[in-house]
């Protein structure tokens, strides 16, 4: 049995470790990679999901030094990959909006029925993530969640949902990604 054990080991590292990639920028066990340093680890991310209709989809990460990298993927203007730097200002105020809304203090998800009074159907998420001073915290929120009708039939956010979306409205904003959706 154990020698039936090396021989599928040693299959499976001729197998797999021969379509492995063969280049000088292989990162070896346990280093750091280039993408874990301070300043290329992203503090800010927000990504729109597609829906079942035409809704865009794409992602956002903002690093500590303001490199913005836009990407993408479906019912957008700009496809792909595209970089640009955001402004020291605009890099602070996109910080002092996810503190001032006390991100670190919201829930980590949207969407559950349990949480929505009423759920529609075929929506985008808006997940959205923020480092800052040591902490770290990922909200995947659900944009067909609501809390309620008014008294003229239209669906009603909750507070907390009201201030999710007024964030992620605000990132788009101030990166202008209207510029790459649109």
């Amino acid at each position: 049995m154990n020698n039936r054990l090396s021989h599928i080991l040693i299959f499976s590292v001729l197998l797999f470790g021969t379509a492995l990639p063969q280049n000088s920028e292989t990162i070896q066990a346990n280093s750091p990679s280039p993408a874990d340093s301070a300043n290329t680890r992203p503090v800010i991310t927000l990504e729109r999901t597609l829906c079942y209709g035409a809704c865009p989809g794409y992602e956002l990460e903002i690093n500590s030094s303001g490199l913005l990298v836009y990407r993408g993927k479906g019912f957008v203007k700009t496809k792909g990959e595209v970089r640009d730097t955001l402004s020291e200002s605009q890099l602070d105020l996109l910080l002092n909006l996810f503190r001032d809304a006390n991100y670190f203090t919201l829930k980590q998800r949207y969407k559950q029925q349990n949480s929505c009074g009423i759920r529609a159907t075929d929506h985008p998420s808006v997940i959205t993530s923020f480092r800052d001073r040591g902490q770290y915290e990922k909200i995947d929120h659900y944009l067909g969640c609501y809390q309620s009708t008014d008294e003229n039939g239209h669906l009603v956010r909750s507070k907390a949902d009201r201030q999710l979306v007024a964030l992620e409205d605000s990132v788009d904003s101030i990166v202008k990604t209207t510029r790459w959706i649109r």
